[in-house]
C-alpha cells in the first residue's frame, strides 16, 4: 500500500511467492493501506522512494481516486526530472472511470456477470415461492453502473438508480412511495413477489440524507464524540436523524473512510426482525 511505498518497504515477487496467491482476488499478497498520495509530503516521499530504489516505473492500481493521484504524481515526476514513470491501471468494480482512453475498467464485467447470475437465482426463487420481495443492495457509490448493467442482464422487477434520484431530488418519502406503488401494482395482478435492486450509493444520492451525512462528518472532523453528535446537529438535521430507526442512526454515525467518503458498505445494512 501507500504506507509501504513511503516507508520504502519492498517485496520481491518471485514465482514461489506468486504461486500461493495466483488466481485469487483481494490484497492479501501485498496488503493495502490508506489509498492516498496527495499531499506535498506524500508526493515527495513517493518520489524519494522511487529515486532511492531506482525504480523504472511505479504502477498504481485503483479507481478514480488512485488514478487521479497517479496523474498528479506523473506530472510532478516529470517536472522534477525523475526517471521513474508512473502508470495508472484502471481497476474498479464501479465502472465509473471511462473516457476516450479507457473503454472499461478491470473488474466491472466480472462483478456484473457474477451479480447478475445471483440476482437471476433470486428472481427464480421469488417466482417459485410467490410470496417474497427481495431487496438486493448493489455495489456502486456515486455511479449506479453495476446496478443498471445487472438489471439489463437479469431483469428484476425494479431498479433504483442513484443518478436519477439525485437529478430528480427525490426524498426518502418519494422513493418509498415508488416502491410501494410498484408492489401494489403487482399485487393487483396477483403477483405478491418480486426483486428490487438498490445501489449502496443511494444514501448519498438522496439530498436530505447527503446533507445529514455532511453534517455528521463535519462534526467527526471537529473531534466530536459519537455520543454527542446527535445533540449538536442543526434543527432540521436533528429532526431527520430522530425520524430514522435506531439501527440506521447508529450506522450513520460511523466515521468516514480514509478518503473522507462515507462508509456506504457499512451503512443502511438490512436488519432482520
Amino acid at each position: 500500500g501507500t504506507d509501504g511505498l513511503l516507508a520504502q518497504k519492498t517485496l520481491e515477487i518471485t514465482n514461489e511467492v506468486l504461486s500461493s496467491y495466483k488466481n485469487q482476488g483481494g490484497y492479501d499478497m501485498l496488503g493495502r493501506t490508506k489509498d492516498q498520495i496527495r499531499t506535498t509530503e506524500q508526493v515527495n516521499g513517493a518520489m524519494a522512494t522511487c529515486q532511492a530504489l531506482k525504480l523504472d516505473a511505479l504502477v498504481i492500481i485503483g479507481g478514480v481516486t488512485s488514478n487521479t493521484d497517479a496523474a498528479q504524481l506523473a506530472e510532478t515526476f516529470a517536472e522534477a526530472k525523475c526517471a521513474t514513470k508512473v502508470v495508472g491501471v484502471p481497476v474498479t468494480l464501479n465502472g465509473d472511470l471511462k473516457n476516450q482512453f479507457v473503454e472499461t475498467t478491470v473488474g466491472f464485467d466480472t462483478i456484473c456477470k457474477v451479480n447478475s447470475q445471483l440476482i437471476s437465482n433470486m428472481c427464480t426463487d421469488a417466482l417459485s415461492a410467490e410470496k417474497y420481495y427481495y431487496f438486493i443492495r448493489m455495489m456502486g457509490r456515486k455511479a449506479s453502473h453495476v446496478a443498471l448493467e445487472c438489471a439489463l442482464q437479469s431483469h428484476p422487477n425494479m431498479v433504483i438508480l442513484g443518478e436519477e434520484v439525485a437529478a430528480s431530488k427525490l426524498t426518502i418519502f418519494d422513493i418509498t412511495k415508488q416502491i410501494c406503488d410498484a408492489v401494489q401494482a403487482r399485487a393487483e395482478k396477483d403477483k405478491n413477489h418480486g426483486v428490487i435492486l438498490i445501489p449502496e450509493g443511494l444514501v448519498e444520492s438522496i439530498p436530505e440524507l447527503y446533507a445529514l451525512l455532511q453534517e455528521i462528518n463535519g462534526l467527526h472532523g471537529k473531534g466530536v464524540s459519537v455520543e454527542n453528535i446527535s445533540s449538536q446537529l442543526s434543527p432540521w438535521a436533528s429532526a431527520l436523524f430522530e425520524f430514522l430507526p435506531q439501527f440506521i442512526r447508529q450506522q450513520l454515525l460511523l466515521r468516514p473512510e480514509s478518503d473522507d467518503s462515507a462508509q456506504l458498505s457499512q451503512r443502511l445494512k438490512p436488519k432482520s426482525f
